[in-house]
Formats: structure tokens, C-alpha cells, sequence
């Protein structure tokens, strides 16, 4: 069930509405991505949560992601296209659904912009300064239980290592190490062109500086979706 807070009103959109976030690795899409979930009632999707779950399987497919991942390198396209599919699919995501981490490469926005309605979808492209973005990264810490992401640089815990919700041990991506990460930066630099260039040809991208606070960011992304959400309310009630 959708949250009953500030985004009620938009969870009664009777189009499903479609965003997706770009932006390198740490910018801050998975934060973005839950609040905005929270704040205007869509479901948010996460292709790195769905991959690092099926890593941990251990099956023939869960070891390739592993690998694929722990060397810094990207998941195919197929079976990134297909865990997307299968995704969306679910109940919660009949309003729509937030894209974090989806598409990563064209031939993946190939493939999924015939599926999407494109007046009623957004691109936000988050861009940050490079050192920031290595503090971002190098500092994360995860909970396992609840999915709350923290940083020992800019957003650390009350208690250091331990999540202020569940009072679990917090932990660090096995791919979040510098060696890693300035490879999955290289790649993804080199992958987004092309991609951002597709988007904004199908005029559905805004760029957004990320380097503010992160309540800030919050707000900014907000208003633009819900500016999106309420055309689809329009459009609807022709």
C-alpha cells in the first residue's frame, strides 16, 4: 500500500507516472529515490538493491552477478532488463514507479522507453563535483535490515557503525573501495553521454546540480515530478 502522507493526492493519478534517475555512482539516487517514494507516492525501484539480492543466492547466476560486481564491471543488459520487468510488473508499481539505477546504458533505454508513457515520465539527471562524489562513495554505510543509507563523512550514525533504527552493525559495499569505484566512474562517464544525449532528444531530462544539502535536493526533484503528475492528472481528465 502507497504512504498516506504528502503524497496522497498524487497517488491518485489514474496514469502511471515514470521517473528516472540518473547520475553517477553515490550521488545520492537511492536517498532521493526512497524519499521521493515516500514524498509523492510512487514505488521505487532499485536495479542495485535487486542485483546485490540476487548476488548473495547461491546459484550459478547469483556467483556471475557477484563476480561481475566485485570486479567493478556491469551486469549484462539482459538479465538487468529482465529483473526490471519482472519488478514492475507487482501491484505497488500499477501508479508508476521511481527508476534508480535504470537505464544505465542505451541499449537499456532502448529497451525500455516503448514500454513507458513519455508524456508522463521525467529524466532527472543528477551532476556533482568528482571529489565530493569519492567522499560520497568511499563513506557510505548501509543497514542491512532496514536499507538506511548513511556516510562517516557527511550523515553518520548517532552511534558510530550501528544503525540509528535497528541498532544492527552497518555495512560497506564490497564494491565501494577506491580501486572500484574510479573503474565504475570511468565506465559510467563513458556510458552517460550517449545516454543523456537520448534523453534530452526526447525532451524528457533535467538536469539538476546535486552538490546542495540533501533536503534541498529533495524538494527541487519533488516539484518537478509533481509537475509531471499533475499533467498526467490533466490528461486523464480530458
Amino acid at each position: 500500500m502507497l504512504a498516506e502522507n504528502g503524497g496522497t493526492q498524487a497517488a491518485k493519478a489514474r496514469g502511471p507516472v515514470f521517473v528516472i534517475l540518473l547520475g553517477p555512482p553515490g550521488c545520492g539516487k537511492g536517498t532521493q529515490a526512497r524519499e521521493l517514494s515516500k514524498a509523492v507516492g510512487l514505488a521505487h525501484i532499485s536495479t542495485g538493491d535487486i542485483l546485490r539480492r540476487a548476488a548473495k543466492e547461491n546459484s550459478e547466476l547469483g556467483r556471475m552477478i557477484q563476480s561481475k560486481m566485485t570486479a567493478g564491471e556491469l551486469v549484462p543488459d539482459s538479465l538487468v532488463c529482465q529483473s526490471v520487468v519482472s519488478r514492475t510488473s507487482q501491484p505497488d508499481c500499477e501508479r508508476g514507479a521511481i527508476l534508480d539505477g535504470f537505464p544505465r546504458t542505451l541499449e537499456q533505454a532502448i529497451f525500455l522507453c516503448p514500454m513507458l508513457p513519455l508524456r508522463r515520465t521525467i529524466v532527472l539527471n543528477l551532476q556533482i563535483d568528482r571529489t565530493v562524489l569519492m567522499q560520497r562513495i568511499l563513506g557510505r554505510r548501509t543497514c542491512p535490515t532496514c536499507g538506511e543509507i548513511y556516510n562517516i563523512h557527511f550523515r553518520p550514525p548517532r552511534m558510530t557503525g550501528f544503525c540509528d533504527r535497528d541498532s544492527v552493525p552497518l555495512e560497506r559495499r564490497t564494491d565501494d573501495n577506491e580501486v572500484t569505484v574510479q573503474q565504475r566512474l570511468v565506465e559510467y562517464e563513458n556510458q552517460i553521454q550517449p545516454l543523456a544525449d537520448f534523453f534530452k532528444d526526447m525532451k524528457i531530462r533535467q538536469d539538476i546540480s546535486a552538490d546542495v544539502e540533501p533536503a534541498v535536493l529533495t524538494a527541487k526533484l519533488r516539484e518537478l515530478v509533481e509537475i509531471v503528475i499533475g499533467k498526467s492528472d490533466r490528461e486523464d481528465n480530458r
